[in-house]
């Protein structure tokens, strides 16, 4: 939601960030670190070929399995 404000803030202040315990750490890490696997698929829509991580076309907006 901070997009909007980027003309007014640095860049650095609108960034997303996800703030975890110590005690959390190593498992954030090993979450952070893991790939999606599986196959790249294509959108139904627009054709576009897409890695497996993805759940919605950046292209024309379409979830993968809509």
């Amino acid at each position: 939601m901070l997009s909007s404000a980027m003309g007014e803030l640095p860049p650095a202040e609108c960034q997303a960030e996800v703030w975890v315990r110590k005690a959390d750490a190593p498992r954030a890490e090993e979450v952070l670190q893991r790939k999606a696997s599986g196959p790249e698929w294509i959108c139904k829509s627009c054709g576009e070929i897409l890695g497996a991580q993805f759940t919605q076309c950046w292209r024309c907006g379409v979830y993968r399995h809509s």
